[in-house]
Order: structure tokens, then sequence, then C-alpha cells
């Protein structure tokens, strides 16, 4: 035992017992001086990163409170032009002079005035962010609603919140302006995430894009597997048109070609939409606006009439990107039980571009829709899924009602939507 030195009545310890303690203390004071020592590395590298990063936006100008986001005025037109080409805008499908375009997207909708928001910095536009007003089939009623688009910050300025400054303005002048739901199209999980920042839920439906190879000896590649796959879906196509022979039949239906909507197509799409809970509703003047105007595009539209009556429309569009040629079904609508025009209408698109030249055709819509049975029948097939071929829909439901919400968040709905719904055609 080991007597320690101090009054009288002071304990004795163990010897074991005392080196257990100061190794115990020498210990800690160890972990206390690493512990220190990482704190105050940490404390170097943040103070680094925050003079980087004054550094860097004294270099390009882009501090958050040199930012303004503010609703455009006319003036800032060929600026907002400028920063939305860096996105390769308007897309290749689309085939028109950016100006025109843009002049028929923002300022000749015939529902409402459309709505612009940039953020100004040193008296550069950096960021935009619009809405496109639209009308909503929603639950067998018609209101009103917005669809997000262009959404785009200069690459020099990205990362420091511009877009969501833009995002904000915009979604401040939807609710000035009372539109009750919001709808957006996306093509990649990265913005339908950015999306959601602002509010934004997905619809639910799964959206398939669907195939016909119109010239098998072009669309496979050579090969023994792209023959293989050639010979294979001859053979399909041979007894699919055995198949259709028996149980297609044309009666009094006729095809026309149009050059403009009349107003008797506002009964045929009111009389279509009742067999669907989510839509977005175009009448004559929103059709005429979206396919018809030389400046929104080069499209192709037919009409089926039985009697003098409309029974349904289809809007398709030849698009030549070098080597490539193909087609895309962009709107099709027929009235319930109409297959049989459903079918003519696609037979006719599916033939003036084959005269074209094209060598396969596409089209979106709705996973269990409707309309696939006709597809299938024609011989559409389930395109294979590419990394940039997905459409993701979103919506923003700000009605008292929540009517839309209600119905998107069922796990079974009718929806029709499609790709003329969109702006990337």
């Amino acid at each position: 035992m080991l007597s320690i030195p101090g009054k009288k009545r002071n304990k004795i310890l163990p010897v074991d017992n005392f080196r257990l303690r100061r190794h115990s203390l020498i210990s800690n004071y160890d972990l206390l001086l690493k512990e220190l020592l990482r704190l105050g590395i940490r404390l170097i590298i943040v103070k680094l990163e925050l003079q980087s990063l004054r550094e860097s936006s004294q270099r390009i100008g882009i501090g958050r409170r040199t930012m303004i986001a503010r609703p455009f005025c006319i003036e800032d037109r060929e600026k907002i032009i400028k920063l939305l080409c860096n996105n390769i805008w308007p897309a290749k499908e689309i085939g028109v002079e950016p100006t025109k375009y843009w002049n028929w997207k923002f300022l000749r909708n015939p529902i409402a005035s459309n709505i612009i928001c940039v953020v100004e910095e040193k008296g550069e536009i950096i960021s935009h962010a619009a809405a496109v007003p639209i009308f909503i089939w929603v639950g067998g009623k018609v209101v009103s609603g917005s669809q997000g688009v262009d959404v785009f910050t200069h690459p020099a300025y990205r990362r420091r919140n511009a877009s969501m400054l833009a995002i904000e303005c915009r979604n401040k002048q939807r609710k000035i302006l009372n539109f009750q739901i919001d709808l957006a199209f996306t093509s990649d999980r990265f913005h339908a995430d950015f999306a959601k920042k602002s509010g934004h839920k997905e619809i639910g439906v799964d959206m398939i894009r669907y195939e016909l190879i119109l010239r098998p000896s072009l669309f496979f590649k050579r090969g023994f597997l792209g023959r293989v796959k050639k010979f294979l879906y001859e053979r399909y196509i041979l007894l699919r048109n055995f198949s259709m022979n028996k149980v297609f039949r044309i009666n009094n239906l006729k095809i026309t070609p149009v050059s403009k909507f009349d107003e008797n197509v506002n009964e045929l799409v009111s009389s279509a939409l009742v067999q669907f809970d989510l839509a977005v509703f175009k009448d004559h003047k929103y059709l005429n606006w979206r396919y018809i105007d030389e400046d929104a595009g080069e499209f192709d539209i037919l009409i089926a009439k039985e009697n003098g009556r409309d029974l349904g429309y289809v809007v398709f569009k030849f698009i030549q990107n070098k080597p490539v040629k193909y087609g895309e079904i962009v709107d099709i609508l027929v009235r319930p039980h109409s297959n049989d025009a459903a079918i003519l209408l696609l037979l006719k698109a599916i033939e003036c571009l084959f005269n074209r030249g094209a060598v396969s055709v596409y089209c979106w819509l709705p996973k269990g829709h409707p309309y696939v049975s006709s597809l299938k029948k024609i011989g559409f097939l389930r395109a294979r899924k590419q990394r940039d071929q997905s459409m993701i829909i979103l919506y923003n439901d700000r009605s008292d009602e929540k009517i839309f919400q209600t119905i998107a968040q069922r796990k079974r709905k009718k929806a029709h939507f499609i790709l003329g719904d969109s702006d990337w055609i």
C-alpha cells in the first residue's frame, strides 16, 4: 500500500488504482488534444472555402444580394431569347426560329397572359422561369391552370440558387392570377426532384412510349443479331395483319386533312374526355394556337367523320434529324367506343409519314390507356426505354377543394396525357 501525503484523514489508495487513474487522465488529455486539432483543421478549411466563395462571387458577379427576381417586361425579350438559346432552345424537333417561337409561345396564347419571371444581375438576365396558361380537365370539370416551362439558368451562375429565385417569382404570379393547378413535364429524375422543392408532386401516371417500325431494313443495324430482329419483326407484322383483317371494319368513316379546327371540335373534346379523370382540356382556339400557328412548328391534322359528325382527330409530325427520319403521334382524341376511328386515323397518319420517308413512328400514352389496344392492333410495340426518353408529369394543386390531388393520389385513375400536352415538340 502507498501512503498519499496530505492530511491525516486522506484515503490510502492501491498502487494499481493510482496508475489506472493517471493513465486515464493522460488518455483523456491526448483525446482532447486530437479533438482540438481536428476542429482547428476544420475551421481552417471552412475559412478557406468561404474565402474562395467570396472571391468567386466577386469574380463572376453572382452574389445573391445583387440578384433581383422580377416579372419580365417586353424589353427583356432579346436577352431572354439569348439566354434560352444556351440550352438548345427551342428543341430541334420544333424547327422554328427562336424569336418567332418565343413570340408565339409567350405573346399569342389564347387563354390568358403568360407568366415570365427573370433573375437579373448587373443588367444581365441570368435565370428564367415561365408558365403557360392551360385548361385542365379534372373529374368532369374544367379548371384554370398553368404549365411550367423553360426553367433555365446560365451555366456560369448555377449552384447559386438563381433558378429557385425565378421559380419563386413565377409561383407568386401564379397565385396572383389564381391559377388553381400547375402542371410540369420533365424527362429526368433530377428536374423532377427539383420541382418538388417548390411544392410539386408526381401524378403517378406511368407514361409509355410506343413504337412502330416502318422500315425494318433501315431500322435494324447490320450484323447477325440485327438480321434476327428484322426477321422476327417481319413475322410479327404478318401475323398482326392477318389478325387485323378479321377484327377491323371500316363503316361510313371518312378521314380528311384540315388546316384549322372549327368550333365543332369543342363538343368532340368534351364528349371524348368524359371517360377520363385527368387531362389537358383543349378547345378549338387552343388547338389552333398549339398546332395551326406556323410559328408553333409544322404539324399535320386529320379528322375522322361519320355522317358529318366528328368522331376524333389526330395530330402528327414528321421529324428529320439527320440521318434519322421518324414520325411522332403528337395528339389523338376520339369519342368513347370509337376504336375504328382511332385505328383509321392512326393508319392514315402512318401512311403519310411512310410516304415522307419515316423509318419509325412513336406515340406517348399512359399505361393502360384505352387507345393502347388500337396501337397494338396496328403493330406498335413498347419502345425500348432510353436514358433521355422518360416522361414524368408533376402537379401542384392550390385549389380549395383539392380535387386534382384527390384523384392523383388514387391507385386507379384514368388519365389522358400525350406528347402535345408538353412543350417538347
